[in-house]
């Protein structure tokens, strides 16, 4: 089994496996997510509470059409939440496969990546304020929770590595 992971091209045919079911999955979650979001459409008097992009824009909502895409999946993540969240998991996903793939033969470089990263989760959290509806909380503890265990990585990842070349 040893030689299968040590094997170069067994590792990378693992990493197009993980790629191809993440494209698959993130797609779906992401089509079904702005399916659900387009209820926005529907009931104009949520515009001005959940149309955040539209009016980061500067935009005056008048018909359904002056709306951002991103708030379809705001509004999803506010009244329907299971597959934004699982989106946004596959995408943080996504992003820490990629940093391991970039930068796995240069430990300094995987380690001040993931700190940085673990810090733009934290100041996004921060960012989006108070939890006003479940799937906000939701986001929130997710983004909290990946920004503490990015920042902790590089000491976990220390960790295991001497664990690894004790045994």
């Amino acid at each position: 089994m040893n030689n299968i992971l040590n094997d170069e091209g067994v590792l990378e045919m693992y990493y197009i496996i993980q790629y191809c079911l993440l494209f698959i999955f993130l797609t779906f979650c992401g089509f079904i997510s702005f399916y659900e979001g387009s209820d926005i459409f529907i009931y104009s008097e949520s515009w001005k509470e959940s149309a955040f992009f539209t009016q980061l824009l500067g935009k005056e909502i008048t018909t359904p059409s002056d709306i951002s895409q991103l708030d379809l999946f705001i509004y999803s993540l506010k009244y329907k939440p299971i597959f934004p969240i699982c989106f946004i998991v596959l995408l943080i996903y996504l992003i820490t496969l990629t940093i391991f793939l970039i930068f796995r033969r240069n430990r300094k470089k995987l380690n001040g990546s993931l700190i940085l990263i673990g810090v733009f989760f934290i100041i996004t959290a921060f960012f989006i304020g108070k939890p006003y509806s479940l799937g906000i909380k939701i986001l929130l503890g997710i983004l909290i929770s990946c920004g503490i265990l990015y920042l902790s990585s590089p000491f976990l990842l220390k960790r295991i590595k001497s664990r690894l070349s004790l045994n």
